[in-house]
């Protein structure tokens, strides 16, 4: 009976071991991505470039909005802009998060998803009217266009569902060349 119990404990103890490095890892991941958008970099740093687009055009658009440096890299940071009268959803863990993000240079494509671990991951819903702002760090553009020193030009393509009967819709960047 003794050798029962400490099994049934040891199980137990794995258990809860288990879910708090699930837990600890997606929190991990959920603060990264904060960080990434936080008081950290100055909206009004020197090191910032900035693109203001026009909204309310109508349709679902995706364009950059400025590059930011956040430690050794230049972040690209792009706007879901949703002008349409309908609902717009993706994959997120939240608002501002954005899992796979789609890089064109010539004729190669390379996805890549930004969202590792699925706790907290979901369908997320900008409605009409709203925007959402995602990240691209320059070193993840680099490594999966397998560049090294040369500068980094790319488009940046993001899917998205439009409606309650969601229709897929490819969105396209113009070409971005990173600083």
């Amino acid at each position: 009976m003794k050798n029962f119990s400490f099994k049934i404990i040891v199980a137990i103890l794995a258990f809860s071991l288990g879910i708090a490095s699930v837990w600890a890892i997606g929190g991990f991941s959920y603060l990264t991505s904060l960080l990434e958008r936080t008081s950290l970099v100055s909206e009004t740093s020197p090191q910032t470039t900035e693109v203001l687009p026009e909204s309310n055009s109508g349709k679902v658009e995706i364009r950059l909005k400025r590059f930011y440096k956040y430690e050794d890299s230049n972040v690209a940071e792009f706007e879901l802009i949703n002008g349409t009268t309908e609902p717009v959803t993706y994959m997120g863990y939240n608002k501002n998060s954005y899992c796979n993000v789609t890089f064109r240079r010539g004729d190669k494509l390379n996805t890549v998803n930004q969202c590792t671990c699925g706790t907290g991951l979901g369908l997320q819903t900008l409605p009409a009217g709203e925007t959402a702002l995602y990240t691209v760090p320059d070193v993840v553009a680099r490594y999966h266009l397998k560049l090294k020193k040369q500068k980094i030009t790319a488009s940046f393509g993001f899917e998205v569902m439009v409606g309650a009967e969601k229709r897929k819709q490819e969105l396209w960047t113009e070409e971005v060349t990173f600083p």
